[in-house]
């Protein structure tokens, strides 16, 4: 898988022989072993999604002469993702301010960064363009104007040169009515219950975001104490 991590061994006879070994793929060195017991053993996890062509060089020692090896042809897929989708608020009230967040993991043995872009989808069609992905994860644009009822939130991976795409679970989030809310009520002192005072608190009711325009309040009264 790409950018997994892969272990490169080459053996050298006699096992008495010491020294370095240097590894290579292609012309670009991937860094050097020390000899020990015989063999070298380089450890690399930044092989692309390519076919590469893979070589150990001894330098040799007090006692041998250096040499090197035949090409070995190492073929390196690119690797799996899994990407899931996560709503700042779920369930939300009409009219608040909302957005989503895809997080994209590399699927074992891979390893690595993805990069690309995500597009997110609601309901079906595309919201916005596509985001780039950032540390494993992209961030929707803010909305307030998703409707009063279910919607079918996903989130689409491109994939890149070394990651296949992905497409989250559907996520089925909610938005709720903004009604308003009653928090309080007390007496008026000294009227014989004839008035109380009321608070209450609405979300779609605030300094300069006015959707309200007018409330109306029905005092529910008791048959017997009517």
């Amino acid at each position: 898988a790409s950018t997994a991590t892969c272990w490169s061994t080459w053996s050298i006879a006699p096992d008495t022989a010491t020294g370095v070994v240097v590894f290579y793929d292609g012309s670009s060195s991937l860094g050097t072993a020390t000899v020990t017991g015989g063999a070298a053993t380089l450890t690399v996890a930044s092989l692309s999604k390519a076919i590469h062509s893979l070589a150990a060089v001894y330098r040799g020692d007090a006692v041998y002469e250096g040499s090197a090896s035949a090409a070995l042809l190492q073929t390196v897929n690119a690797a799996g993702t899994s990407t899931i989708v996560s709503p700042s608020a779920n369930p939300s009230l009409f009219k608040q301010t909302v957005s989503f967040t895809a997080t994209v993991g590399v699927t074992p043995p891979g390893a690595g960064d993805p990069t690309g872009t995500v597009q997110f989808r609601i309901d079906h069609a595309d919201f916005g363009t596509p985001v780039a992905l950032s540390g494993g994860s992209a961030t929707s644009t803010s909305t307030n104007t998703l409707s009063v009822g279910p919607h079918d939130v996903q989130a689409v991976y491109s994939g890149d040169a070394n990651f296949y795409g992905s497409t989250s679970p559907v996520l089925a989030d909610t938005v709720g009515p903004s009604g308003p809310v009653i928090v309080a009520v007390r007496d008026v002192p000294n009227d014989q219950g004839g008035r109380v005072f009321v608070t209450w608190h609405c979300t779609l009711d605030q300094p300069g975001f006015q959707i309200v325009t007018g409330y109306r309040i029905w005092r529910r009264v008791p048959n017997l104490a009517a």
